[in-house]
């Protein structure tokens, strides 16, 4: 037989049972675990249904364990008339059995070592019941949940809730119950309800502990006040959804309702506005240090063409002028040639710097303009 199929205990109880016969002092012990042993299936079925999934073609069944452990082997079973029945057993690294009449229709997850969901193929109604997975860890011990699958339509969902709370990923929430009245209530359960499954979050009552489901144990509480809010803590955008809360009242009135949750994951308007504005102008002055650029280069150019042009124009102008022009340009053959372009050119560089720079704060003026 594959381990997992009965508790631990369960197992150890026969051996257990003769070693304490053997001695005197045993007995009352041995009457205890008699009890125990026959005990132990009535409480096993009082266990409460942690998840309600809708049969449908490709179904999973979720199984995570929550918190951080060592853990040695995972199980599915399903509950047969009173029996359970091995699906699946694995055992970490990668041994995995599937028991042979499910093989060809079912697959244990291997996401991650925590996460062993079992999906299905090509389901009918004999997979409707209740099914069990276990983690066996060190050094918390054994931790279960309990899923019953159901033939059934979409699972309802109100068009409109009356409460709704948004808060952001990381926050602990706080669901509240309205109590209209002032009859004290003895009970209220609150469940998450999606389209394909309701998960059982927490019970909380007056006289008795609450009573946890498997996927929040760690995550959420009751209030000391009248059992009339719980507080979810370190939400995930995961968490969204409807989640419904179910009353019971001293005087024997009971009802329903529902609460919208919202989980603002996404990057805050106002930083998107600034990226895109950062970016937007980032870009915008790199096409315009590339157009002035090869503006300037055009026109330098173009300025050294115009000014090889000019030298060679020159002795041609001032062949025809005057006796005293002639007679400096022959002492100083040069400076007619030279200097005058020069002191052209020098205007006209600092008439094109000035060109630019203007040209330069207008398109940075204009593209702050254009995005305040």
């Amino acid at each position: 037989m594959w381990p997992g199929n009965t508790e631990s205990i369960d197992e150890a109880l026969p051996v257990l049972l003769v070693m304490l016969k053997m001695n005197c002092l045993g007995f009352l012990v041995s009457v205890f675990l008699q009890s125990y042993q026959s005990s132990a299936a009535f409480v096993a079925e009082r266990k409460h249904v942690d998840s309600i999934v809708r049969l449908s073609s490709t179904m999973a069944l979720k199984c995570v364990y929550p918190t951080n452990a060592s853990i040695s082997q995972m199980t599915w079973q399903k509950e047969e008339n009173e029996k359970k029945r091995i699906i699946a057993v694995f055992r970490l690294p990668y041994d995995l059995y599937i028991e042979s009449n499910y093989k060809a229709r079912v697959q244990v997850t291997n996401l991650t070592s925590n996460n062993k969901s079992l999906v299905f193929n090509n389901t009918s109604e004999a997979d409707v019941g209740f099914y069990q997975c276990s983690f066996h860890t060190f050094p918390y011990g054994i931790w279960e949940k309990r899923i019953h699958v159901v033939q059934s339509g979409p699972f309802e969902l109100p068009d409109l809730s009356k409460y709704h709370v948004t808060t952001e990923p990381g926050q602990n929430v706080t669901f509240t119950y309205r109590n209209d009245s002032d009859v004290a209530v003895n009970q209220v359960t609150w469940e998450r309800v999606q389209p394909d499954c309701i998960d059982f979050i927490i019970q909380c009552a007056d006289s008795e502990m609450p009573i946890y489901g498997s996927d929040y144990e760690n995550r959420v509480d009751c209030s000391s006040e009248r059992n009339s809010s719980i507080v979810l803590w370190h939400v995930t955008p995961s968490d969204s959804g409807m989640y419904r809360y179910s009353y019971n009242k001293v005087n024997g009135e009971n009802g329903t309702g529902w609460i919208k949750l919202t989980i603002n994951s996404h990057v805050p308007m106002i930083t998107m506005l600034h990226m895109i504005l950062f970016f937007g102008i980032a870009a915008f002055l790199m096409l315009a240090i590339t157009v002035i650029l090869s503006r300037r280069k055009r026109k330098r150019i173009k300025m050294m063409r115009d000014h090889v042009a000019s030298r060679r124009q020159l002795p041609y102008q001032h062949k025809n002028c005057a006796d005293h022009s002639s007679a400096n340009a022959s002492q100083n053959p040069s400076s007619t040639e030279t200097e005058e372009p020069i002191y052209v050119n020098c205007k006209q560089m600092k008439q094109i710097c000035s060109e630019d720079v203007q040209y330069m704060f207008l398109v940075l003026y204009l593209s702050f303009q254009k995005h305040c």
